[in-house]
Protein backbone atom coordinates (compact mmCIF):
# COMPACT_ATOMS: atom_id res chain seq x y z
CA UNK A 1 0.00 0.00 0.00
CA UNK A 2 1.06 3.03 -0.93
CA UNK A 3 1.69 5.37 1.91
CA UNK A 4 -0.61 8.53 2.70
CA UNK A 5 1.04 12.14 2.80
CA UNK A 6 -0.18 14.21 6.26
CA UNK A 7 -2.51 16.88 4.51
CA UNK A 8 -1.67 18.81 8.19
CA UNK A 9 1.85 18.91 9.95
CA UNK A 10 3.42 21.21 12.24
CA UNK A 11 5.95 21.59 14.06
CA UNK A 12 5.69 21.77 18.40
CA UNK A 13 8.84 21.91 19.28
CA UNK A 14 12.26 21.36 18.79
CA UNK A 15 14.46 17.91 19.28
CA UNK A 16 13.90 16.46 22.46
CA UNK A 17 10.24 17.99 22.80
CA UNK A 18 7.37 15.12 22.84
CA UNK A 19 4.28 15.57 21.85
CA UNK A 20 2.42 13.95 24.66
CA UNK A 21 -1.54 14.71 24.44
CA UNK A 22 -4.30 15.71 21.98
CA UNK A 23 -7.47 17.28 22.62
CA UNK A 24 -10.39 18.00 19.90
CA UNK A 25 -13.39 20.47 20.97
CA UNK A 26 -16.10 18.51 18.52
CA UNK A 27 -15.15 21.73 15.88
CA UNK A 28 -12.41 23.00 14.50
CA UNK A 29 -9.81 23.53 17.28
CA UNK A 30 -6.88 20.33 18.23
CA UNK A 31 -5.03 21.35 21.27
CA UNK A 32 -1.41 19.44 21.59
CA UNK A 33 0.41 19.55 24.76
CA UNK A 34 3.93 18.63 24.83
CA UNK A 35 7.27 17.86 26.95
CA UNK A 36 8.19 21.31 26.96
CA UNK A 37 5.40 22.05 28.91
CA UNK A 38 3.47 23.86 26.52
CA UNK A 39 -0.13 23.27 25.15
CA UNK A 40 -0.86 24.54 21.62
CA UNK A 41 -4.16 25.07 20.31
CA UNK A 42 -4.51 24.95 16.62
CA UNK A 43 -7.43 25.80 14.05
CA UNK A 44 -7.29 22.47 11.95
CA UNK A 45 -8.99 24.01 9.08
CA UNK A 46 -6.19 26.92 7.97
CA UNK A 47 -3.36 24.96 10.15
CA UNK A 48 -2.94 28.78 12.46
CA UNK A 49 -1.84 28.75 15.97
CA UNK A 50 -4.95 30.78 17.79
CA UNK A 51 -3.70 30.15 21.32
CA UNK A 52 -0.34 29.15 22.92
CA UNK A 53 0.80 28.86 26.47
CA UNK A 54 3.79 28.19 28.19
CA UNK A 55 3.54 26.49 32.31
CA UNK A 56 6.15 25.98 34.38
CA UNK A 57 5.10 22.46 36.01
CA UNK A 58 4.65 19.61 33.57
CA UNK A 59 1.07 19.07 31.74
CA UNK A 60 -0.40 15.91 32.80
CA UNK A 61 -3.50 15.52 31.11
CA UNK A 62 -5.39 17.44 28.84
CA UNK A 63 -9.34 17.69 27.63
CA UNK A 64 -11.68 19.27 25.74
CA UNK A 65 -15.10 19.47 27.56
CA UNK A 66 -17.60 21.11 24.80
CA UNK A 67 -15.68 24.86 24.06
CA UNK A 68 -14.01 24.14 27.09
CA UNK A 69 -10.08 23.46 27.16
CA UNK A 70 -8.80 22.25 30.57
CA UNK A 71 -5.25 21.07 31.22
CA UNK A 72 -4.03 19.79 34.57
CA UNK A 73 -0.30 20.36 36.05
CA UNK A 74 1.32 18.18 38.24
CA UNK A 75 1.27 21.02 40.85
CA UNK A 76 -2.80 20.66 40.64
CA UNK A 77 -3.59 23.45 38.73
CA UNK A 78 -6.07 23.41 36.38
CA UNK A 79 -5.99 26.14 33.50
CA UNK A 80 -8.58 26.85 31.88
CA UNK A 81 -9.58 28.37 28.52
CA UNK A 82 -13.05 29.07 27.43
CA UNK A 83 -13.52 29.51 23.66
CA UNK A 84 -17.05 30.64 24.45
CA UNK A 85 -15.76 33.80 26.33
CA UNK A 86 -15.15 36.73 24.51
CA UNK A 87 -11.46 37.60 25.63
CA UNK A 88 -10.78 33.82 24.34
CA UNK A 89 -8.05 32.84 24.16
CA UNK A 90 -7.55 33.92 27.72
CA UNK A 91 -6.50 31.19 30.17
CA UNK A 92 -7.78 31.40 33.48
CA UNK A 93 -6.45 29.03 36.43
CA UNK A 94 -8.61 26.68 39.51
CA UNK A 95 -6.57 25.19 42.08
CA UNK A 96 -7.35 21.77 43.33
CA UNK A 97 -7.41 21.95 47.67
CA UNK A 98 -4.84 19.67 48.18
CA UNK A 99 -1.64 19.43 48.59
CA UNK A 100 1.03 18.12 46.30
CA UNK A 101 4.08 16.41 45.31
CA UNK A 102 4.73 17.53 42.16
CA UNK A 103 5.73 13.76 41.15
CA UNK A 104 2.36 12.35 42.43
CA UNK A 105 0.44 12.92 39.68
CA UNK A 106 -0.16 9.71 36.92
CA UNK A 107 -3.26 10.47 34.83
CA UNK A 108 -6.62 12.66 34.71
CA UNK A 109 -9.98 12.91 32.80
CA UNK A 110 -12.55 15.41 32.66
CA UNK A 111 -16.37 15.67 31.55
CA UNK A 112 -18.81 17.97 31.92
CA UNK A 113 -19.37 17.41 35.72
CA UNK A 114 -16.45 16.02 36.88
CA UNK A 115 -12.04 16.10 37.44
CA UNK A 116 -10.50 12.41 38.58
CA UNK A 117 -6.72 11.96 38.55
CA UNK A 118 -4.77 9.87 40.49
CA UNK A 119 -1.48 9.80 42.63
CA UNK A 120 0.48 7.24 43.50
CA UNK A 121 2.24 9.08 47.11
CA UNK A 122 1.15 7.56 50.36
CA UNK A 123 -0.89 10.37 52.65
CA UNK A 124 -0.01 11.39 55.65
CA UNK A 125 -1.43 13.79 58.70
CA UNK A 126 -1.62 17.33 58.80
CA UNK A 127 1.19 17.21 61.38
CA UNK A 128 3.25 14.68 59.74
CA UNK A 129 7.26 15.45 59.02
CA UNK A 130 5.95 13.78 55.42
CA UNK A 131 2.69 16.10 54.93
CA UNK A 132 2.79 17.74 51.81
CA UNK A 133 2.79 15.18 49.52
CA UNK A 134 0.16 14.15 47.04
CA UNK A 135 -3.25 12.64 48.72
CA UNK A 136 -3.08 15.21 51.84
CA UNK A 137 -6.15 17.24 52.15
CA UNK A 138 -5.88 20.52 53.85
CA UNK A 139 -8.53 19.31 55.89
CA UNK A 140 -7.25 15.47 56.16
CA UNK A 141 -6.35 15.12 60.13
CA UNK A 142 -6.23 11.13 59.67
CA UNK A 143 -3.69 8.87 58.25
CA UNK A 144 -4.63 6.76 55.01
CA UNK A 145 -1.75 4.35 53.71
CA UNK A 146 -3.50 4.25 50.40
CA UNK A 147 -0.49 4.80 47.65
CA UNK A 148 -2.41 4.87 44.61
CA UNK A 149 -5.76 6.96 45.07
CA UNK A 150 -7.94 8.20 42.74
CA UNK A 151 -9.83 11.38 43.53
CA UNK A 152 -12.80 13.07 41.92
CA UNK A 153 -13.94 16.87 41.99
CA UNK A 154 -17.12 18.52 41.00
CA UNK A 155 -15.82 21.04 38.14
CA UNK A 156 -18.85 23.18 39.43
CA UNK A 157 -16.83 24.26 42.88
CA UNK A 158 -13.98 22.26 43.36
CA UNK A 159 -15.29 20.56 46.22
CA UNK A 160 -13.95 16.60 46.82
CA UNK A 161 -16.49 13.86 45.34
CA UNK A 162 -14.87 10.55 46.62
CA UNK A 163 -11.23 9.38 46.63
CA UNK A 164 -11.25 5.74 45.99
CA UNK A 165 -8.42 3.73 47.95
CA UNK A 166 -8.77 0.53 46.56
CA UNK A 167 -9.56 0.09 43.20
CA UNK A 168 -5.57 -0.34 42.10
CA UNK A 169 -2.46 -1.71 43.98
CA UNK A 170 -0.18 -0.17 41.87
CA UNK A 171 0.15 3.20 40.57
CA UNK A 172 -3.00 4.25 38.07
CA UNK A 173 -1.22 4.94 34.45
CA UNK A 174 -4.89 5.78 32.66
CA UNK A 175 -8.14 7.39 33.50
CA UNK A 176 -11.36 7.70 30.69
CA UNK A 177 -14.63 8.94 31.52
CA UNK A 178 -17.48 6.82 29.60
CA UNK A 179 -20.96 9.38 30.40
CA UNK A 180 -20.53 9.68 33.99
CA UNK A 181 -18.35 6.19 34.84
CA UNK A 182 -14.67 6.69 35.29
CA UNK A 183 -12.93 3.92 33.68
CA UNK A 184 -9.03 3.62 35.66
CA UNK A 185 -6.51 1.41 34.08
CA UNK A 186 -3.20 0.52 36.46
CA UNK A 187 0.16 -0.94 36.04
CA UNK A 188 -1.29 -3.81 38.45
CA UNK A 189 -3.34 -5.03 35.08
CA UNK A 190 -7.10 -3.82 36.39
CA UNK A 191 -9.35 -2.02 34.86
CA UNK A 192 -12.23 -0.49 36.99
CA UNK A 193 -15.09 1.08 36.64
CA UNK A 194 -15.91 3.47 39.24
CA UNK A 195 -19.49 5.31 40.19
CA UNK A 196 -18.81 8.49 41.59
CA UNK A 197 -22.79 8.45 42.07
CA UNK A 198 -22.82 5.62 44.53
CA UNK A 199 -22.63 4.81 48.23
CA UNK A 200 -19.25 5.54 49.94
CA UNK A 201 -17.04 2.57 50.11
CA UNK A 202 -19.12 1.38 46.76
CA UNK A 203 -17.82 3.03 44.06
CA UNK A 204 -15.93 0.50 42.37
CA UNK A 205 -19.07 -1.27 41.04
CA UNK A 206 -16.87 -3.43 38.07
CA UNK A 207 -13.03 -4.67 38.24
CA UNK A 208 -12.07 -6.65 34.92
CA UNK A 209 -8.21 -8.60 35.15
CA UNK A 210 -6.01 -8.14 32.44
CA UNK A 211 -3.46 -10.50 33.44
CA UNK A 212 -2.39 -11.97 29.60
CA UNK A 213 0.66 -12.76 30.94
CA UNK A 214 2.59 -11.97 34.44
CA UNK A 215 3.02 -8.09 35.36
CA UNK A 216 1.02 -7.27 32.56
CA UNK A 217 0.33 -3.66 32.88
CA UNK A 218 -2.53 -1.20 31.46
CA UNK A 219 -1.03 1.46 29.58
CA UNK A 220 -4.23 3.45 28.37
CA UNK A 221 -7.68 3.36 28.58
CA UNK A 222 -10.87 4.58 26.55
CA UNK A 223 -13.97 4.32 25.01
CA UNK A 224 -15.45 4.21 21.56
CA UNK A 225 -18.16 6.29 20.33
CA UNK A 226 -19.38 5.06 16.97
CA UNK A 227 -22.33 2.72 16.07
CA UNK A 228 -21.89 -0.66 17.29
CA UNK A 229 -18.91 0.30 19.41
CA UNK A 230 -20.49 2.72 21.17
CA UNK A 231 -21.05 0.10 24.79
CA UNK A 232 -17.05 -0.90 24.29
CA UNK A 233 -14.33 0.27 25.90
CA UNK A 234 -10.79 -0.77 24.75
CA UNK A 235 -7.19 -1.03 26.50
CA UNK A 236 -3.59 -0.71 25.65
CA UNK A 237 -0.91 -2.60 27.66
CA UNK A 238 2.85 -2.77 28.56
CA UNK A 239 3.55 -5.80 25.60
CA UNK A 240 1.94 -4.42 22.97
CA UNK A 241 -1.34 -6.01 23.21
CA UNK A 242 -4.77 -4.13 22.94
CA UNK A 243 -8.28 -5.72 24.60
CA UNK A 244 -11.69 -4.60 23.53
CA UNK A 245 -14.18 -4.54 26.49
CA UNK A 246 -18.31 -4.72 26.24
CA UNK A 247 -20.32 -2.58 28.85
CA UNK A 248 -23.68 -4.70 28.80
CA UNK A 249 -23.96 -2.58 32.00
CA UNK A 250 -22.26 -0.92 34.97
CA UNK A 251 -21.32 -3.93 36.52
CA UNK A 252 -20.86 -6.37 33.60
CA UNK A 253 -18.09 -6.15 31.67
CA UNK A 254 -17.53 -8.99 29.34
CA UNK A 255 -13.48 -9.23 27.55
CA UNK A 256 -14.16 -9.63 24.27
CA UNK A 257 -11.12 -9.59 22.47
CA UNK A 258 -7.65 -9.64 22.51
CA UNK A 259 -5.14 -8.81 19.69
CA UNK A 260 -1.14 -7.93 20.12
CA UNK A 261 0.94 -6.08 17.18
CA UNK A 262 3.11 -7.61 14.54
CA UNK A 263 6.88 -8.05 16.43
CA UNK A 264 8.56 -5.19 14.39
CA UNK A 265 5.40 -2.79 15.58
CA UNK A 266 4.79 -0.75 18.31
CA UNK A 267 1.68 -0.35 19.80
CA UNK A 268 0.63 3.79 19.72
CA UNK A 269 -3.25 3.98 20.50
CA UNK A 270 -6.31 2.65 19.62
CA UNK A 271 -9.63 4.83 17.90
CA UNK A 272 -12.30 4.37 17.09
CA UNK A 273 -13.89 4.88 13.31
CA UNK A 274 -17.32 5.59 11.73
CA UNK A 275 -17.16 2.45 10.02
CA UNK A 276 -19.18 -0.59 10.14
CA UNK A 277 -16.80 -2.98 8.85
CA UNK A 278 -13.91 -1.87 10.73
CA UNK A 279 -15.32 0.02 14.03
CA UNK A 280 -12.14 0.08 15.89
CA UNK A 281 -8.73 0.03 14.60
CA UNK A 282 -5.03 -0.05 15.61
CA UNK A 283 -2.81 2.92 15.28
CA UNK A 284 1.17 1.27 15.22
CA UNK A 285 4.74 2.45 14.09
CA UNK A 286 7.34 0.21 12.34
CA UNK A 287 10.33 1.74 13.80
CA UNK A 288 12.83 0.55 11.30
CA UNK A 289 11.01 1.81 8.53
CA UNK A 290 9.32 4.74 10.30
CA UNK A 291 6.24 4.03 8.85
CA UNK A 292 2.51 4.34 10.82
CA UNK A 293 -0.15 1.96 9.81
CA UNK A 294 -3.73 2.05 10.73
CA UNK A 295 -5.13 -1.57 11.12
CA UNK A 296 -8.80 -1.57 11.47
CA UNK A 297 -10.71 -4.64 13.48
CA UNK A 298 -13.98 -5.46 13.56
CA UNK A 299 -15.75 -5.98 16.74
CA UNK A 300 -15.21 -9.94 16.84
CA UNK A 301 -11.64 -9.76 15.48
CA UNK A 302 -12.56 -12.21 12.55
CA UNK A 303 -11.83 -9.29 10.22
CA UNK A 304 -9.04 -6.81 9.94
CA UNK A 305 -7.39 -4.81 7.02
CA UNK A 306 -4.78 -2.07 6.98
CA UNK A 307 -6.98 1.21 6.16
CA UNK A 308 -3.93 3.32 5.66
CA UNK A 309 0.18 4.17 6.15
CA UNK A 310 1.10 7.32 7.17
CA UNK A 311 5.28 8.00 6.31
CA UNK A 312 5.68 11.17 8.16
CA UNK A 313 6.96 10.70 11.95
CA UNK A 314 10.82 10.50 12.36
CA UNK A 315 10.29 9.13 16.09
CA UNK A 316 7.56 6.98 17.79
CA UNK A 317 4.26 8.86 17.72
CA UNK A 318 3.18 8.89 21.07
CA UNK A 319 -0.61 9.80 20.74
CA UNK A 320 -3.73 9.84 18.02
CA UNK A 321 -6.77 10.67 17.95
CA UNK A 322 -9.37 10.01 14.71
CA UNK A 323 -11.26 13.32 14.06
CA UNK A 324 -14.35 13.50 11.46
CA UNK A 325 -12.45 11.84 8.39
CA UNK A 326 -8.57 12.60 9.34
CA UNK A 327 -6.21 10.72 12.06
CA UNK A 328 -4.13 12.89 13.42
CA UNK A 329 -0.96 12.05 15.50
CA UNK A 330 1.67 13.38 17.61
CA UNK A 331 5.08 11.96 18.45
CA UNK A 332 8.44 12.05 19.39
CA UNK A 333 9.80 14.22 16.88
CA UNK A 334 8.05 17.33 17.62
CA UNK A 335 5.52 17.21 15.36
CA UNK A 336 1.88 16.99 15.18
CA UNK A 337 0.12 15.53 11.63
CA UNK A 338 -2.98 14.89 10.37
CA UNK A 339 -3.89 12.01 7.79
CA UNK A 340 -7.18 10.94 5.50
CA UNK A 341 -9.34 8.25 6.82
CA UNK A 342 -10.61 6.33 4.20
CA UNK A 343 -14.50 5.92 4.96
CA UNK A 344 -16.84 3.22 3.78
CA UNK A 345 -20.60 3.32 4.37
CA UNK A 346 -22.83 0.04 5.05
CA UNK A 347 -22.34 -0.84 1.55
CA UNK A 348 -18.99 -0.84 1.11
CA UNK A 349 -18.31 2.61 -0.36
CA UNK A 350 -16.35 5.35 0.09
CA UNK A 351 -17.58 8.38 0.87
CA UNK A 352 -16.33 11.68 0.49
CA UNK A 353 -13.80 13.95 2.47
CA UNK A 354 -15.09 15.75 5.40
CA UNK A 355 -12.02 17.11 6.52
CA UNK A 356 -10.27 19.70 4.29
CA UNK A 357 -7.93 22.35 5.34
CA UNK A 358 -8.38 25.53 4.07
CA UNK A 359 -5.96 28.95 3.50
CA UNK A 360 -8.73 30.83 4.76
CA UNK A 361 -11.15 30.42 7.27
CA UNK A 362 -15.29 29.95 7.11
Amino acid sequence: MAAIPPKLKRQLGSDGTYVVGLAHDGGSSLACSTTAKEVTILDILTNQVIHKHCIEKEIVGIHFVNQVLYYLDRSLQVHVVDKRMAEYPSCNRLSIPLKYDENGVTASAFNENYLAFATCCTTTTAGDSTAGQVGQSDDDDEDDEAKNPIWVFDMRNMEKVLVETDAHSDTVSSLSFKGNLLISGGLDGLVNVIDPTAAEGEYVVATVPLFVQIDTAVDRVGALNYGDAANILYVTTDDYRWNLLKMNSAEDIDNILTRRVRKERKLVDMVGLPREDFPVASVEYNVDESRMHLIGSSLDGTKSSIIGEYDFHKGLPRVAKYVDGTLFTGGEDGFIAGFQVELRDADGKTLKERFKTRTQPY
